[in-house]
């Protein structure tokens, strides 16, 4: 080997006992058909390419490479699959473009029973119209989660259910350690903090449905 070289290790492939071992280790991940999954959500698109970019660049310096994908409407599509053909799920955005390119895609889909609409939450307001109301990594970029909190409830039918995620960015790790990931992790906190949101919502989940009326 010259001294130019380096040695590369290359990721070690676990087994599925290894990854149900590390699985409660492993917040906001899932195991699917015996492959580790996340969904990571941001802002627009200008985020999303930056923080893939950001990953990419340390996968290649250890020889691993990952499926990767940039989409939108996901979790809709999600919802959409599991109300089965003689429900209907709404998906809510306030960017015209993204929600066009979910539309395309649930017309390639042929998904007909999935409907996207343009909202800001902020202002948004639909009382007694859904059985299940739902957010993914939304209440940690608002300045009033608890007026959100309190709308949703009150979109929810009786006998319906609410369902929100929120991160805590503190349970964010990487292991071994990575410049790429510790920077992408410390400014995407500091931009949550700058717009006055709360990096850390997921732990006050409970209490903010508490103080919301949710049982």
């Amino acid at each position: 080997m010259s001294k130019n070289e380096t040695a590369m290790e290359k990721p070690k492939i676990l087994t599925s006992r290894e990854l149900r071992t590390i699985m409660p280790r492993l917040a906001g991940w899932s195991l699917k058909n015996n492959k580790l999954s996340r969904t990571f959500e941001f802002q627009d698109f200008v985020q999303s390419l930056s923080f893939v970019n950001s990953l990419v660049a340390y996968f290649e310096t250890v020889d691993h490479h990952p499926d990767v994908h940039i989409a939108y409407g996901e979790v809709t599509f999600e919802l959409t699959r599991m109300v089965g053909p003689a429900g209907h799920a709404v998906g809510v955005d306030m960017d015209e473009v993204k929600l066009d390119l979910a539309r395309k895609d649930a017309a390639a889909r042929g998904m007909s029973n999935v409907e996207f609409r343009t909202a800001n939450v902020n202002e948004w307001d639909d009382p007694a119209a859904y059985d299940l109301v739902y957010c993914r990594f939304l209440l940690e970029h608002l300045g009033q989660p608890d007026e959100l909190l309190q709308r949703m409830w009150a979109a929810v039918r009786p006998g319906g259910t609410i369902a929100v995620e929120a991160t805590d960015f503190d349970g964010e790790f990487g292991e071994p350690p990575n410049e790429a990931f510790a920077t992408a992790q410390r400014l995407y906190r500091a931009l949550v903090d700058h717009r006055g949101g709360d990096p850390v919502a997921g732990r006050r989940m409970f209490r903010r449905f508490l103080d919301a009326g949710i049982p």
